[in-house]
């Protein structure tokens, strides 16, 4: 089945979902929701099919999160509609974009857009544009992900040439050694 022009991965693998959840009658718990990749501890990415239920609460509790997060005092946000959140989520099939998906439903914007980034699977890439559009004077009002993509943000951004320093001692001999070191040593 095509990926209609403009559709979002999310949206696609939601439609492919919803046309083979019949299938999954009687076999799940809840109704179809729907279908997430994992990240493959064991060395090999799975799918897994989610209910519509753990759909519903996975949106909610993203935004539960953010909530809480930007939150003083019990019962208090300092939270608006249209903050930014820097987008260094994994990207749709992986269950991570759920939280993305529940952000932007909740009037969060996504710096880059999930519109933008929907594309890009090498998330060195992914990070490469969040630090170009913070560079460029985007405002963030919050981010959060897994420890080594935010320790690469954060890096980037305060002590770039440390990092570029780190990455070229850590690479093989070869032609992308040399140029990273034309450019930034």
């Amino acid at each position: 089945m095509p990926r209609n022009e403009g559709e979002l991965w999310w949206d696609y693998y939601h439609r492919i979902g919803r046309q083979v959840a019949p299938i999954l009658d009687g076999w799940m718990v809840d109704r179809y929701g729907f279908c997430a990749k994992t990240t493959g501890t064991t060395g090999k990415s799975k799918w897994f099919a989610h209910g519509a239920t753990f759909l519903s609460n996975a949106i909610t509790d993203s935004l539960s999160l953010v909530i809480l997060g930007t939150s003083d005092d019990w019962g208090a946000t300092k939270l608006k509609p249209g903050d930014t959140y820097l987008n260094i989520l994994a990207p749709a099939p992986y269950i991570a974009h759920v939280l993305a998906i529940g952000m932007a439903r909740g009037g969060i914007r996504l710096v880059p857009s999930v519109e933008l980034t929907d594309d890009i699977s090498d998330m060195r890439k992914k990070i490469g544009i969040c630090i170009k559009l913070v560079r460029r004077g985007e405002r963030i009002d919050m981010m959060g992900g897994i420890a080594p993509s935010l320790k690469i943000v954060c890096e980037s951004l305060i002590r770039p040439a440390e990092m570029y320093r780190d990455y070229y001692q850590s690479m093989n001999l070869g032609m992308a050694k040399f140029v990273l070191f034309l450019v930034y040593l």
